[in-house]
């Protein structure tokens, strides 16, 4: 039932206002299931409408991590045009946003060329 108001809403934002991209906050306490099948039905609206969300739960949540929309869980997505903001290459380049005396690449810290490369390729596998 909360899948199909998720859906009808988004939709309904796409028809009358003409909404063009949706940003989901902590998207991972959502189910892939479920924002496989969001993007499918915008996807029958408009493909170019852009999904972006944030790839962790913020917490427990009642799913198994399997199968939450958890930037760990990217590839899960297949060719969906999912994307997930990268904290990795936030706190490569600028330092951890949480612990103060975590600086980043800009801020001298050394060695965060493998992390910084892997924000770049969007936080996929990559061999460098």
């Amino acid at each position: 039932m909360a899948r199909r108001f998720i859906i009808d809403s988004l939709k309904y934002w796409v028809n009358k206002y003409h909404v063009d991209g949706f940003r989901f906050d902590l998207m991972g306490v959502y189910d892939i299931y479920t924002v496989k099948k969001i993007r499918s039905e915008l996807d029958k609206i408009d493909p170019s409408i852009i999904m972006y969300g944030e790839g962790w739960s913020g917490g427990t949540t009642q799913l198994v991590p399997e199968n939450s929309a958890l930037k760990a869980n990217g590839p899960k997505f297949g060719k969906s045009q999912v994307a997930m903001f990268s904290d990795d290459l936030r706190d490569g380049l600028k330092g951890h946003v949480f612990t103060e005396n975590a600086p980043g690449y800009i801020n001298g810290k050394e060695d965060l060329e493998d992390t910084i490369k892997f924000g770049i390729v969007a936080s996929t596998q990559h061999v460098f």
